[in-house]
Parts: C-alpha cells; sequence; structure tokens
C-alpha cells in the first residue's frame, strides 16, 4: 500500500479531522510536531482529497512518499533496470498463462454488473492464473446463483475469461431464507422485535458475537402432538457496544484522540453514546486508550 505524510499547519484540527472522516480519508499516524502543526499519514490516492479539504484553511504540505510511490521515486536513478523489469512484468502477463480481462457474452449491461460482481464475490481478480481460476466451479456458481440463467459456460480466449450466457429473462438473484438472527458483536440488548420465528433473547441480555438472537421456527400444539415449524426468521435489535481503540502519538486534547479513534474505529458518530480517553506513558511512546461506547442496530 502507498501512503504519504503530509505536513498540516493551523487551528482547528479536529474539525480538519471531521471533514476528513465525512469523505473517508482513513488516517494511518498522526505526530504532532509543534504547537498548530501535525504530520498525517495517509493513503497515496486519498492525498489529492486531504490538499482539496485543506484549501484556504490549513497549510499543508507532502513531505514524504512511503510503499510503493516513494520507492519508485527511490528508484527512478535505476531507470534502465526499472525498464527491464517492466519489460519482463508485461511479457508474463502478456503470456497465455494468464487471465487479464473477463466478459459475459449473452447478457445485458445490468445483468454483466450483477455477473461481475459475484465473480468478484468469489475472489477472482485480474489479473491472475489460469490455473488459479476454477471454469466449472464458476460456471456452477453463475448458475445456482440466478433465476434467469438457462445456459453458461465459462471458457478462455487469449488472455481474456469469456463467459457465455443464454438467459431466458433477467437475472434475478436467488436469497436464501435466513435460519436465525445472530449478533454482529457483543453488548447488551436494549431492544428486540421478531415477526417471523422464535425469540431467545430478551432486553437486559448480554450477548457475545455470533450468538444466537432469535431462530426461524415456532411450536404448534401441545404435549406430544406438539409440532416445530420452520419458518424465515425476521426481526431486528439494537445493542450497546463497547469498543477500545488504542492510539498512538501526541495530541493537545482528548477532543483530538477521540476523533482520531473514531476514524479508525470506522463507527458512525451518531451512534457513539459515550466516550473515555486514558493517557500512559510507555518509555518514549504515549499511548492513548480510547473507550467507545456506542448503539448497534441490525435487521433482517
Amino acid at each position: 500500500m502507498s501512503t504519504v505524510d503530509i505536513l498540516i499547519e493551523g487551528r482547528n484540527f479536529s474539525l480538519l479531522l471531521d471533514r476528513l472522516k465525512k469523505r473517508r480519508v482513513k488516517i494511518y499516524k498522526i505526530t504532532e510536531k509543534a504547537s498548530f502543526q501535525w504530520v498525517i499519514r495517509v493513503k497515496y490516492r486519498d492525498s489529492e482529497k486531504v490538499f482539496a479539504i485543506c484549501q484556504n484553511m490549513w497549510y499543508n504540505k507532502l513531505i514524504k512518499k512511503r510503499g510503493f510511490i516513494g520507492a519508485v521515486d527511490r528508484i527512478k536513478k535505476y531507470f534502465p533496470f526499472v525498464i527491464f523489469s517492466i519489460a519482463f512484468i508485461v511479457l508474463a502477463f502478456l503470456s497465455d498463462a494468464y487471465v487479464l480481462d473477463i466478459d459475459a457474452v449473452g447478457a445485458s449491461q445490468a445483468d454483466k454488473a450483477k455477473i461481475f460482481a459475484l465473480i468478484d464475490e468469489m475472489g477472482v481478480k485480474t489479473p491472475c492464473k489460469e490455473s488459479e481460476v476454477d471454469f466449472k466451479a464458476m460456471e456452477r456458481t453463475i448458475y445456482q446463483s440466478f433465476d434467469g440463467v438457462d445456459f453458461v459456460t465459462v471458457k478462455k480466449s487469449g488472455n481474456r475469461l469469456i463467459i457465455d450466457l443464454i438467459c431466458g429473462k433477467a437475472l434475478v438473484k436467488k436469497t436464501e431464507k435466513v435460519k436465525k438472527i445472530v449478533a454482529k458483536y457483543s453488548g447488551v440488548i436494549t431492544r428486540i422485535g421478531v415477526y417471523s420465528g422464535t425469540c431467545l433473547k430478551k432486553v437486559g441480555d448480554k450477548v457475545v458475537a455470533r450468538e444466537t438472537i432469535a431462530e426461524g421456527f415456532y411450536l404448534e400444539g401441545e404435549g406430544e402432538n406438539q409440532k416445530r415449524i420452520e419458518v424465515e426468521c425476521k426481526g431486528s435489535y439494537d445493542l450497546v457496544c463497547t469498543l477500545n481503540v488504542e492510539v498512538l502519538g501526541e495530541f493537545s486534547s482528548s477532543a483530538d484522540v477521540f476523533a482520531v479513534a473514531l476514524i479508525s474505529s470506522g463507527i458512525d458518530q451518531s451512534a457513539v453514546l459515550n466516550n473515555e480517553v486514558i493517557k500512559t506513558v510507555d518509555g518514549e511512546n504515549t499511548i492513548y486508550t480510547v473507550t467507545i461506547t456506542y448503539l448497534f442496530t441490525e435487521g433482517f
């Protein structure tokens, strides 16, 4: 992964962090260099977003490139060697043992998008070796995943993987019935509603991640005549969860530390119920432990 270090100078650093979060810019490291001066590390492809957000409000300067982009800068003086390496790689990819592109024949543009999304879920990404693609498994998965596929075959032509389809109608993704509802995270249930199936937990119960909350069945009759009827499980629940996030570096305020932890956690700020910041010093390192209490909601 290519990252860059960007120098930021100015006030209202927490405002900048909030704007970066809204633009989905992930910050990998923050170092406070001096008063109102920080160095942030972001993905190379996000650097233009940072410069645009900082415009007219914060002084900014690219001070270091890391990863692949940084390596490219460092090896420019070895240009002939780089050209030779690139030529070798290109020749390898152009050989018949590689798949460079995937196409679907006999499908509309909308259906192609669905097919490509399924292939992506299967983990097949170009470029790749032909030996890494299970043609029969791909055919079987496509046929079993969609209503509307009358015929499908997968073959390789040159460096392209061709998915040949005969579709009787627009493709519709088949969905499996939900058999049970499980907690996505550990926490305390504050609300639960099951309108198809049987609820196994109640408000106030503590659950751990992947623990079953409800199952898709109900009991009919009594005694020896009682029967278990299988149904699709439908409902929703709320959990109050706690997450601890460690942040390294020096910060001028707890608000800045929390802002960085929130970006790292991926939790939406509107779901946060409470937060606590504890600072510890380990030798030359300053570590902040941020405890975030938040509300998680999920429905089926």
